[in-house]
Parts: C-alpha cells; structure tokens; sequence
C-alpha cells in the first residue's frame, strides 16, 4: 500500500512540476493593437497610411484648416474643441453636444454640454486627455505627408483605450474619437 501511495505522490508531484510552465499570451495593450489594427484593415483600409507609430493611433483627416494659422505644437495654447466619443460598432459613447445626445435619448439635465476648453503647452499638459495631446502636438503623418493641426482643424482618431488617458471616455476598449471643431485661443 505505501508503494503505491508513493507512486501517487511521484506523480502527482511530476504534473505539479509541469504544470507550472507559464504560457506566453498577449497583453491586453498587445491584443487591443491587433484588434484596432484588424479592424482598420477590414474597415478603414485608405487609413493604412496614417498611422501614428508614437502612440498607435490613426489619424482621418476630415479639415486641415486654415493653412497661414500657427501649428498648436509651436507653443502654448488654450484649445476650444467638441469631442463625441464612438465604440467601433458606431455606439456613441460619451458626447459634448446636446443635440447628439438628445438624438441618442441619453441626454440628462446634468450633464454639461459645452465643448472643452483645455490648456494644451508644452510643460503643463494635465488638463488634456493624452491621446488628443499627441494628435495636437505631435506631426501627424496623413497621406505620405506631415501635418500639424492649426485653426479650425478637424479629425478623427481611431485609437486604443491603452494609450494612458486615451480620452475623456474610458468605457470602451478601443474607439474613435472625433474632433468635430477646434479653435486655438492665445
């Protein structure tokens, strides 16, 4: 009887001992890229192009705006913009503006609906979301070209939750985050 307890011993201490390799998966930050970059293939193939390597975002742009403005990255700004915040099945999800919301029945009395008006400077960035501070700041490659956004830009970014504050809505694991009017403020 004590052989075979011991040879039970032996080998449930052997799976104990094999069990216990660790299996390489993804991280969600890695799995969430694949998943923005799989759905950009299969949807939004004409913005291959204008992925952003520094943050892992794409950029649509739907207005340059006007062309003899300074750039928001040449200094220190307040920046007016509306922000509508959209899940890649199209659900909006969090949204400045009245009218949407009342459109989607989630409109509520209070809730403030008023676009942002956000210090965007080079030292003292706090106040804006970090993904919508790199598609400001940073050049944006669009088309094979480098873009800065100026006046009355509009965008569109498609980018992973995973970006630390991505935006001003956390709910949803990757989304679109549209810029629908921008104003520079000095």
């Amino acid at each position: 009887m004590k052989f075979i307890n011991r040879i039970f011993c032996f080998v449930c201490a052997l799976f104990a001992l094999v069990s216990c390799v660790e299996s390489e998966g993804l991280t969600f930050e890695e799995a969430e890229t694949i998943a923005l970059q799989a759905w950009i293939e299969k949807n939004r193939p004409d913005l291959l192009g204008n992925y952003q390597p520094n943050g892992g975002y794409y950029v649509e742009l739907l207005d340059e705006g006007v062309a003899d403005s300074a750039a928001v990255r040449t200094g220190n700004n307040w920046i007016w913009f509306d922000v509508t915040c959209r899940d890649l099945a199209g659900n909006i999800v969090m949204t400045r503006n009245s009218d949407m919301a009342r459109m989607q029945s989630s409109y509520t009395d209070y809730t403030h609906y008023a676009p942002y008006f956000l210090f965007c400077g080079e030292e003292h960035r706090s106040s804006l979301p970090e993904g919508i501070y790199m598609s400001l700041r940073n050049k944006l490659w669009v088309d094979g070209q480098t873009y800065s956004a100026r006046y009355g830009t509009k965008m569109r970014i498609y980018m992973p939750s995973s970006v630390r504050r991505a935006t001003v809505c956390r709910a949803m694991a990757v989304m679109r985050v549209s810029i629908s009017s921008m104003q520079i403020v000095r």
